[in-house]
């Protein structure tokens, strides 16, 4: 258990999207520095003179957490990356599992093309790998399950990630078959429509019964308990991501 925590959600500047997120807790006497998301490529120097205001100065930052691929929450992390020693940098990159995938695309046969082809699309992701292995950041996969500091990661599962990089719109044709998802076995326009029945109401506000698009629903979903507060860092995980 911490016993001590702070939470910063910063603004990036546009009223309709985005996150920045930084975090800063104690275990044991041990401080952590966790950074998610970073908003656009012009908020991450404002993320970055935040956690050397509030954070006494650091010069390391344990984990930094990338939730997905759309710019209002990865570009901004282009600078974190640079200006900070990191531990570890978190991220799903659709191209490492092209091998995985290849059989899931009627257009490609090639794992290089279908690779190369996977890098452009998500080339927000690209750019931060980059800058990870040119600075000796190591990459770790946030699958379902995960531990990354104080947090575990709830959603993606990896078979909900293949899903959703095969559905999303930014990737190649599929192949046309009758697909199962990662929802128990049921159809998944079957499950989609069981799920687009559902409401919640949170507050005032209330969940669209709208399905979200598939890199949304790629985003990497975290929990924590510090000091006796439950935590969730949603990204923009839509209904199958919370389920």
């Amino acid at each position: 258990m911490s016993d001590y925590f702070e939470i910063d959600f910063l603004d990036v500047e546009t009223a309709k999207s985005g996150d920045a997120i930084a975090l800063r807790y104690t275990i044991g006497g041990e401080v952590f520095i966790h950074v998610v998301d970073g908003g656009f490529k012009h908020t991450g120097q404002k993320v970055a003179e935040h956690i050397r205001l509030y954070y006494n100065n650091p010069s390391f930052i344990d984990n930094v957490v990338v939730t997905h691929n759309d710019g209002d929450h990865s570009c901004g992390l282009r600078t974190i990356l640079e200006e900070f020693d990191v531990g570890a940098l978190w991220m799903l990159r659709p191209w490492v599992y092209a091998e995985q995938l290849i059989n899931r695309f009627a257009s490609y046969s090639n794992v290089d093309n279908l690779t190369r082809r996977l890098r452009v699309a998500y080339s927000n992701l690209a750019a931060l790998e980059d800058i990870a292995q040119r600075r000796g950041i190591p990459i770790f996969e946030p699958f379902q399950g995960t531990q990354i500091g104080a947090f575990t990661v709830m959603a993606p599962s990896r078979a909900l990630f293949f899903d959703m990089v095969v559905a999303s719109d930014k990737t190649p044709e599929p192949v046309k078959e009758a697909a199962f998802d990662s929802l128990g076995g049921f159809m998944v326009e079957v499950a989609q429509k069981v799920v687009a029945l559902v409401k919640m109401a949170w507050g005032d506000e209330r969940f669209s019964t709208e399905e979200t698009a598939a890199e949304n629903e790629m985003s990497v979903v975290q929990y924590a308990n510090l000091c006796g507060k439950k935590i969730l860092l949603t990204g923009d995980t839509g209904r199958k991501g919370l389920q």
